[in-house]
């Protein structure tokens, strides 16, 4: 039904941008629904020469919106073929699919010249995030503060995941979710284009980018060639692709310089390795499935059980473990998902005289991740110089 149904149609590529779903109404009953994962451009006969046809997939009785969509009662409204409406409310609160939302964001840089690259991929290798926003295309609405996005690199000199941040809103931080917003066209044409926030935390070089067919082949049922900005990732897709992006990332992690720090770097990193692989364990333990993303995104791992999400800040150190140094993306995460973050703190680690990390010594601790609930002290800032007199 779907690939007899699915086009030509004459749609309007900003509108089909904002819509989720699709479905087929008969007799005033709506008797197929479908996930919009994008749209393409195909031939036509008539005078447009081209028309849309919609890429998607059925949905499944165990998504929340099948009994809502399918077998209901429709009612078709005027002569045009095609209607919109507003989805259906479910039961199922923001908060418990939070961390399973994602969107794509596009960049070509034949297009577009993203003159200080170089220095965001820096930047969120020492581990710190860039402020930044992007276009969504024709989207205007859907992203949510707190979303995850995924920058993929198109254009002729090299396709594929290039990027991953965060959506935020900078200039009302605790507002309405809706943050999206329009502003003058970054073509510089006059014309205005939609954009939303981004926190970027990780940005790799174009050679160390995750290749399209890569994707196409590891997650088949997401368009990984859309043809604007914008396009919601596949919600049962987002965890396992996050989990292969920092699996990727963490291949690419650039090597420090100087004997001395190549030692002393190898010893953070084991110890950083011990306390995520003791507080991943335990939650496997306790019937979680975890997903490690510890080389992408303000935290370390993301612990699922059905509906629920938990997203896992792991710390190891060799003191006490009374303070613990946190990134900006981490505190700001976990403000905007109060409840849903938990920290584990392995204190008094130690190496054996074999320089591994020995597993009996110190002490553990798992709390609920609020930095509200502490004192959080500023221990570095970014100076810009902006138009400061050279002397």
């Amino acid at each position: 039904m779907w690939q007899h149904n699915r086009g030509r149609w004459d749609l309007n590529e900003a509108r089909i941008a904002e819509e989720t779903y699709a479905t087929f109404v008969h007799d005033d009953r709506t008797v197929a629904a479908y996930k919009i994962n994008g749209y393409e451009r195909v031939s036509d006969p008539g005078p447009k020469a081209t028309k849309i046809a919609l890429i998607g997939e059925p949905l499944t009785s165990a998504d929340p919106l099948y009994d809502l969509l399918v077998d209901q009662h429709a009612i078709h409204r005027g002569r045009n073929a095609i209607n919109y409406v507003a989805d259906p409310e479910t039961e199922v609160s923001s908060e418990s699919v939070a961390g399973h939302r994602a969107f794509l964001l596009t960049w070509n840089p034949d297009n577009w010249d993203w003159a200080d690259y170089r220095d965001c991929v820096l930047t969120t290798q020492e581990g710190h995030t860039v402020d930044g926003r992007w276009s969504t295309g024709g989207r205007r609405t859907g992203i949510r503060r707190g979303d995850r996005v995924f920058l993929l690199r198109q254009g002729t000199r090299g396709r594929g995941l290039i990027g991953s941040g965060e959506a935020v809103d900078f200039a009302d931080p605790s507002g309405v979710d809706e943050i999206i917003y329009p502003d003058a066209h970054w073509d510089n044409t006059g014309a205005t284009a939609n954009y939303v926030d981004v926190l970027w935390d990780r940005l790799v070089e174009p050679d160390d980018m995750l290749p399209t067919d890569q994707l196409q082949e590891e997650f088949p049922a997401q368009n990984w060639t859309p043809m604007a900005s914008g396009t919601e990732i596949q919600p049962d897709v987002v965890v396992d692709l996050q989990a292969s992006w920092s699996e990727h990332v963490g291949r690419t992690r650039p090597a420090g310089g100087g004997q001395g720090r190549l030692v002393d770097a190898a010893r953070r990193k084991a110890i950083e390795d011990a306390a995520q692989d003791w507080l991943m364990e335990h939650y496997r333990d306790e019937g979680w499935v975890v997903r490690d993303t510890r080389y992408d995104g303000p935290y370390d791992a993301v612990a699922t059980k059905g509906r629920q999400t938990l997203y896992l800040e792991a710390k190891g150190t060799q003191s006490n473990g009374d303070a613990v140094f946190v990134t900006r993306g981490e505190v700001e995460h976990a403000r905007r998902h109060r409840g849903s973050c938990v920290i584990g703190i392995w204190s008094g680690m130690r190496f054996t005289s074999d320089g591994i990390v020995d597993q009996e010594a110190g002490e553990v601790l798992i709390l609920p991740f609020d930095p509200d609930t502490g004192t959080l002290t500023a221990l570095q800032y970014r100076w810009d110089l902006g138009d400061s007199d050279v002397v």
